[in-house]
């Protein structure tokens, strides 16, 4: 799975965030589980768009919510929606911020 590769979610948080983003490198391809940020209709906490910035999925205005970066199984990854390998730039600037 590519970096930056979308997906549906299919958990019980599919409605707060519909869906994921996948941003590990291929450094960690074989491990059973996936390093994502989910994306959400809502800003969140941060309405600032190097932390939140927006991006259209499906076409879908959506916020790529930095601060809950988090692992997933492979399993839990729903149906393929696209990829933002064309934002990757401002998606790691996102995840630049995010602090340690």
């Amino acid at each position: 799975m590519p970096q930056f590769d979308v997906h549906v979610n299919n958990g019980r948080s599919q409605k707060l965030f519909p869906y994921f983003v996948i941003v590990q490198t291929g450094l960690l391809r074989q491990w059973e589980r996936c390093i994502v940020v989910p994306l959400s209709p809502e800003p969140g906490f941060f309405r600032d768009p190097t932390m939140a910035p927006i991006v259209r999925v499906d076409g879908v205005s959506l916020h790529f919510q930095a601060l809950e970066i988090t692992n997933i199984p492979r399993s839990s990854l729903g149906r393929y929606a696209g990829n933002l390998a064309n934002h990757g730039d401002i998606l790691i600037r996102a995840l630049d911020r995010v602090p340690a």
